[in-house]
C-alpha cells in the first residue's frame, strides 16, 4: 500500500483548488460580459495568484517532478501574461487574454499535473519498470 505524505497531499489539494479557482474565475468573466460587473472577476484574479504562488512552494515541498513544478512555474507566467493582455488598451491584443485563459485552464487542469506523483512507495516495493527487465 502506497501512503501519501502531508506535503504530496497539500500539493494535490492546492492543484484541485487552483482547477477550480480558474473555472470560477471564467464563471466571474462571463457574469461582468452579461451585466454583472468585472469587480469580482478582478479580485479574484488575485486570489489566484495567491494559489499559483503556493502551489510552487508546495510543489518543491512535495518534491513533485521537475515537470510539475515547471507547469506550476509556467502557470506563473500565464498569470502574468493574463494581467498585461487585460491592460493593453488595443483591443486586437486584449482579446488574447481569453485565449490565454484557456492555456490556464489547460495546464491546470493536466492531467498529469493533477495526478502528479505524491505517494511514497510501500516499503520493499519495486518499480514496475525495473521489475520486469532482464538484467
Amino acid at each position: 500500500m502506497r501512503m501519501r505524505r502531508p506535503a504530496g497531499m497539500a500539493y494535490a489539494a492546492v492543484a484541485w483548488l487552483l482547477l477550480a479557482a480558474v473555472i470560477v474565475q471564467f464563471f466571474l468573466a462571463g457574469l461582468g460580459a452579461f451585466g454583472g460587473g468585472f469587480l469580482a472577476h478582478v479580485v479574484f484574479a488575485w486570489l489566484i495568484a495567491i494559489v499559483i504562488v503556493l502551489l510552487v512552494i508546495v510543489s518543491f515541498a512535495a518534491r513533485v517532478p521537475w515537470r510539475m513544478t515547471g507547469l506550476a512555474g509556467l502557470l506563473v507566467l500565464l498569470w502574468a501574461v493574463q494581467l498585461v493582455l487585460a491592460h493593453t488598451g488595443v483591443s486586437y491584443i486584449s482579446a488574447l487574454h481569453a485565449l490565454n485563459a484557456l492555456a490556464m485552464l489547460g495546464v491546470s487542469g493536466a492531467r498529469g499535473f493533477i495526478s502528479a506523483p505524491v505517494t511514497e512507495p510501500a516499503p520493499g516495493a519495486q518499480d514496475a519498470a525495473t521489475a520486469s527487465t532482464p538484467r
